[in-house]
């Protein structure tokens, strides 16, 4: 399992450095659907305060009840760093049916249930 988890926020921070080179920080989700279909968003160019601009907002509108989602977020040094979903996008996520988001910290992930 601990593999099936790593290799999806490898997925995930692989989505988010395909986002804006002039953010400090590049975020990703990778979602899997409860029909096993994977679906992916990064964070947008907007200002971070705009909770729509999230990756995990964004990835939302793509999920169906009882997705996992797995969220990265990358510096531009390439490490890992706390990616714990903000309250609106718990309350997000929570509301389309995620039982459990796994996201990156500062020394591997940590997962939420919701």
């Amino acid at each position: 399992m601990r593999n099936h988890v790593f290799s999806k926020l490898k997925h995930a921070a692989q989505i988010g450095q395909a986002g804006d080179p002039r953010r400090h920080f590049r975020l990703g989700a990778v979602g899997i659907r409860k029909d096993g279909k994977t679906v992916s968003a990064r964070n947008s160019p907007t200002p971070h305060r705009n909770p729509k601009a999230h990756a995990e907002a964004r990835l939302a509108r793509k999920l169906t009840p009882d997705s996992i989602v797995f969220v990265s977020r990358n510096l531009h040094n390439g490490d890992s760093a706390m990616s714990k979903p903000c309250k609106s996008c718990q309350r997000i996520l929570k509301s389309v049916g995620v039982k459990k988001v796994y996201y990156t910290t500062d020394y591997g992930f940590e997962v939420m249930s919701l």
